[in-house]
């Protein structure tokens, strides 16, 4: 193959790749990636995104994690399972490469363990004690939308777990999401 057909070629390619690189990502119906919310007892894990409506607007999560240690000291078992709805109010697109969206969202979930109490002298495990709580969340969020398919969602505001332990706080999530 000669230098002026691989370099054609190449212009091509490349020219190719980058314009669909820069399509519109707010038209993506799924969602697949890894999330945080970030409070005293942090939760997390995988999550499953689909937009729904016919602009998008609306945003049903489903997320899940697991966790088992058993040298672990003081806790050997986390688990939890999420479920969380987003409502986008305002979504635009930045000179045709970043797209973005300001959403307000909810989140209920279910979160269950083992407390384990320890001695560190003796070294030895006193007890170990089931815990569950359910989890809910509630605020507002930032998602950029980076080569049509790289999620970035940034999400703040008020978080509650009940009944084992009560508490109340804020709370900041903050995710990464391959979308199609």
């Amino acid at each position: 193959m000669n230098k002026r057909l691989r370099k054609i070629l190449c212009i091509l390619v490349l020219s190719g790749l980058s314009f669909g690189a820069f399509a519109g990502g707010l038209d993506n119906k799924n969602g697949i990636g890894t999330y945080v919310f970030l409070n005293d007892h942090p939760f997390g894990g995988f999550q499953y995104e689909r937009r729904v409506g016919d602009s998008n607007a609306i945003g049903l999560k489903f997320g899940v994690s697991a966790f088992y240690d058993d040298d672990d000291k003081f806790e050997p078992l986390n688990y939890n399972l999420t479920f969380e709805f987003d409502y986008s109010i305002f979504q635009t697109t930045w000179k045709e490469k970043i797209d973005s969206r300001v959403f307000l969202f909810a989140l209920v979930g279910y979160e269950g363990g083992i407390k384990r109490d320890y001695d560190n002298i003796n070294r030895i495990i006193l007890s170990d004690t089931y815990y569950s709580n359910v989890l809910a969340c509630g605020g507002a969020g930032f998602e950029i939308i980076v080569f049509d398919h790289l999620s970035f969602p940034i999400q703040i505001g008020m978080s509650a777990k009940f009944p084992y332990e009560i508490k109340v706080g804020f709370t900041t999530g903050f995710g990464v999401r391959y979308t199609w």
